[in-house]
């Protein structure tokens, strides 16, 4: 997702992959999340404190903050480096907004999936 700039998945494809735990309708995103925060208010505290306690630890063994500020730093190089592909897309970006930005290099990518001839 992150090399290819597949950033628009539909929320079934993001239930496949694990990045959510739930898809609802609109019309049932208040119920669904109001059951979810009564589920969680009648955990036991200590419980949920060590269980997020032990889940930071793991996280801080395995360098997570170290891999994290590793990642920002290169982020921010890779949105303050200007290329020709850079700048035009922030320049649709301004001019015509967030969709045509998208649909610009989309087509790009679309070019590239031509059938090599042979």
């Amino acid at each position: 997702m992150l090399l290819f700039g597949s950033d628009r998945v539909s929320a079934r494809r993001a239930y496949e992959m694990g990045l959510v735990n739930a898809v609802v309708k609109p019309e049932a995103l208040q119920r669904e999340s109001a059951a979810l925060a009564r589920r969680a208010a009648i955990l036991d505290a200590n419980a949920v404190r060590l269980t997020k306690l032990a889940i930071n630890q793991s996280y801080q063994q395995m360098g997570i903050e170290q891999a994290l500020r590793q990642a920002l730093a290169l982020d921010v190089e890779i949105e303050t480096t200007d290329t020709e592909e850079s700048a035009t897309f922030k320049s649709i970006l301004a001019e015509r907004g967030v969709r045509a930005a998208v649909a610009w290099r989309e087509g790009r990518i679309r070019l590239l999936d031509v059938p090599a001839a042979g």
